[in-house]
């Protein structure tokens, strides 16, 4: 079976630049100790104020306002010049250190870590090939939902169903931070047996073991995209950060019976395509 790929969007081998979180952020901070300490107010919407603090500096990092060797304000400091407890400091610092992007020494300080080329950008990213990103879905442990409901309506033209006509659907999140997750829509044909099928460990073989045919997949594509405030609440990243956005479609016989659509934070993960692989339509 031939296998087909719309590829909406190149997705970039460095972060997209980050749009400020939810309310007005303001963005200076002092790259020097003994700098300014104007007291400055993070926004109380829906994004904790770890993350805006965090998405501040990765900000002043991305665009070079902070250059690599800066030290950064000590936590007392920017604890004092965002309002925020030293534990809100400390959450956002740790989170920057994960990525790659800060060094934090005891009795020194925190320094904008040197990067010495571009790929040194996504410290700790992993390129996955395409098959390898489709079969992380069933490393997602946590089952978080499966019910019926009406899917969206490409996914039900692609099912060949009614807009309005609910489909059998289940969500399942990894339990690592960032978080990454996927959602599978199934044709209603499944829907006696979805709690059957979004339990088990792996998805096309049990698909084609319920079936009673090999369910294979045909068609994926992808695209960069910045994470809502939504999707940044369930993945436990910055609203506005980058994320990659991968949907693939599984047939029996010809026919598609599932549509699935992982999440993955952009900083962590990118897509590695063989362009001989697809035919162009």
């Amino acid at each position: 079976m031939q296998r087909h790929m719309d590829f909406v969007r190149q997705y970039a081998d460095r972060p997209l630049h980050y749009n400020r979180p939810i309310g007005t952020v303001n963005r200076t901070i002092k790259p020097i100790s003994g700098a300014s300490m104007t007291q400055l107010s993070l926004d109380q919407g829906d994004l904790s104020l770890y993350r805006q603090l965090e998405t501040i500096v990765r900000g002043q990092i991305i665009d070079g306002e902070l250059s690599p060797g800066d030290r950064l304000p000590s936590e007392a400091d920017l604890s004092a010049q965002y309002s925020v407890s030293r534990a809100t400091v400390r959450q956002a610092l740790e989170a920057l250190e994960r990525e790659g992007l800060i060094n934090r020494h005891v009795g020194r300080g925190t320094f904008v870590r040197a990067l010495t080329t571009q790929a040194d950008t996504t410290v700790g990213r992993v390129q996955h090939d395409w098959r390898e990103a489709i079969a992380l879905a069933d490393q997602a442990e946590r089952l978080t939902r499966h019910a019926g409901m009406p899917a969206p309506p490409h996914v039900a033209n692609i099912l060949k169903v009614a807009i309005d006509d609910p489909v059998p659907f289940f969500i399942r999140m990894s339990e690592s931070e960032p978080s990454w997750g996927v959602r599978r829509y199934l044709h209603p044909r499944f829907n006696s047996v979805i709690a059957e099928i979004a339990a088990a460990k792996h998805f096309l073989p049990k698909l084609s073991a319920v079936t009673g045919t090999p369910v294979t997949t045909t068609k994926m594509w992808a695209e960069a995209i910045l994470a809502s405030p939504r999707f940044a609440m369930m993945f436990k990243v910055p609203t506005a950060s980058p994320m990659l956005s991968i949907w693939w479609i599984d047939e029996a016989d010809g026919a598609a019976v599932a549509v699935s659509h992982m999440l993955q934070p952009g900083p962590l993960f990118s897509l590695g395509l063989n362009a001989d692989e697809f035919d162009a339509e």
